[in-house]
């Protein structure tokens, strides 16, 4: 009697671990999400709802080739009488123009006023070692007798506007590009007024 008991007890706790064992098993199996259809929809939904990404603007092409930008680049450079003289010297120009082609150089070369303005920044270098910093106005008073040696290196009927600046025969400002110490590139706009364009004219 005592041993049926005993083996009764014993099936019955067998049993009761049995079902523990099943059920720990379902209720983790539960837990676990599947990698199904039901995943692949979540995640589509997921990307739908992103916003989307805001496209960057975009340039003309026609138009950063025909109208590219004119950078200065300005450096500091005393002159002879002590002064601290900002000099814009452009660092790129504009693509569309040639730089000093032969036209231009004839034409500068035939133009009295550029050869009149060569002459007397040549005079000045010949006498200080150097050409004269600064921009026109800067550049036309150096040559005019305002520096240490108080000469005039400007021919009496150089052409100098109200604001002293010397000019081209169609009253244009002329613009001087320092292109190192002993040389000097003096251009005038030409017919049209406008810089940089195939009319210019060049000299060095």
């Amino acid at each position: 009697m005592n041993k049926f008991f005993s083996r009764y007890r014993f099936l019955i706790a067998v049993a009761i671990m049995s079902l523990l064992v099943a059920a720990v098993w379902y209720f983790s199996s539960r837990s676990q999400i599947p990698l199904g259809r039901g995943n692949v929809e979540e995640q589509n939904n997921v990307v739908a709802a992103s916003p989307p990404s805001t496209p960057l603007p975009r340039t003309s092409t026609s138009e950063s080739l025909t109208n590219p930008p004119l950078r200065l680049h300005t450096v500091s450079s005393p002159s002879e009488d002590g002064e601290d003289l900002s000099i814009p010297i452009p660092v790129d120009r504009p693509r569309f123009a040639g730089v000093d082609s032969p036209a231009q150089r004839r034409a500068g070369e035939k133009d009295v006023d550029l050869r009149k303005a060569s002459t007397s920044l040549r005079g000045y270098r010949q006498a200080f070692k150097q050409n004269p910093v600064g921009n026109n106005a800067q550049i036309t008073r150096t040559l005019s007798g305002k520096n240490s040696r108080n000469m005039k290196y400007l021919p009496a009927d150089a052409r100098i506007n109200d604001k002293g600046e010397l000019t081209d025969r169609w009253n244009q400002p002329l613009f001087f590009h320092q292109v190192s110490g002993t040389l000097m590139e003096i251009r005038a706009a030409g017919p049209d007024h406008v810089m940089w364009t195939a009319d210019d004219e060049v000299l060095r």
